[in-house]
């Protein structure tokens, strides 16, 4: 109980699916040294979010409605500190995962992928954006 752990990675979840948000956040959740700190379900909210949370990492499905991943991570970049960026995305898409990674993003996920590599995921894109 009380504060998180100084060494916990606070991620902010952003999909526009509630099911989706609310599955990551039970598996992480349970995952020591995560800690889920927000939630957007579109690329403006995210950022409103991450302007107010300042979280260490952004965990973002690339098709959003208002502003989709690709324009959210580029705005994301004008943070300080700026948070790391993980896609999360249902299949690997051939133009908008370059784009992404090009806008910042440190990596990406499979929406279909083991929580293991989620974990390891979020990890790398903590160390990747505190280099």
């Amino acid at each position: 109980m009380g504060e998180p752990s100084p060494t916990c990675i606070r991620v902010v979840l952003v999909d526009d699916h509630p099911m989706v948000r609310m599955g990551l956040r039970l598996v992480l959740r349970s995952t020591e040294g995560i800690d889920v700190v927000g939630e957007a379900e579109d690329g403006e909210e995210a950022l409103r979010i991450c302007a107010e949370l300042h979280p260490d990492v952004v965990l973002m499905d690339l098709r959003l409605p208002r502003l989709d991943g690709v324009a959210t991570t580029w705005a994301l970049q004008r943070l300080d500190p700026v948070p790391g960026v993980l896609v999360l995305t249902a299949s690997y898409d051939e133009r908008l995962i370059p784009e992404a990674l090009a806008a910042g993003a440190s990596g990406y996920v499979f929406k279909g992928g083991s929580v293991e590599e989620l974990v390891a995921a979020i990890r790398s894109a903590h160390g990747h954006a505190h280099q």
